[in-house]
């Protein structure tokens, strides 16, 4: 199964008899999924709180607007473009746990991050707009 279908989930609504024009497909649902394959783990709000506590670095890879309106605090904006030409500034030692506003985007920075040879990283699953911890506003650090 691909990375994409274990991430999304359509469930198609039965058109009415007679009519299949009005068959629907609903919006697509990302799912949490346990990999195995995976080099960095999802964690809920509450599982981010705890890896802050515990000293983990978050790296924001939202764009400047984004982190603007609201963002954990502490959090080091990266934006996913420019975290790839800056990566190298980042310590590969150090635990990072990587936000955006979904999911996708830090999904892929782990990705990447992983393929750098980062080992401490988790994702924010479900981003920012999933996130029920402290949040605060304002200008990037």
């Amino acid at each position: 199964m691909g990375i994409w279908s274990r991430l999304l989930a359509r469930k198609a609504r039965t058109a009415p008899a007679g009519n299949p024009a009005a068959e629907t497909v609903e919006p697509a649902r990302f799912l949490p999924v346990e990999r195995t394959d995976c080099p960095f783990r999802d964690l809920s709000s509450d599982e981010v709180a705890q890896q802050v506590s515990e000293g983990a670095q978050v790296l924001d890879v939202r764009f400047e607007h984004e982190y603007e309106r609201r963002h954990i605090p502490g959090a080091k904006l990266l934006p996913l473009p420019i975290l790839y030409q800056r990566y190298a500034e980042l310590d590969p030692g150090q635990t990072y746990v990587v936000v955006c506003e979904h999911g996708i985007r830090s999904y892929n920075a782990c990705h990447f991050l992983a393929e750098k040879g980062f080992t401490r990283l988790f994702n924010l699953s479900g981003g920012m707009s999933a996130y029920t911890g402290p949040q605060a506003a304002g200008q990037a650090q």
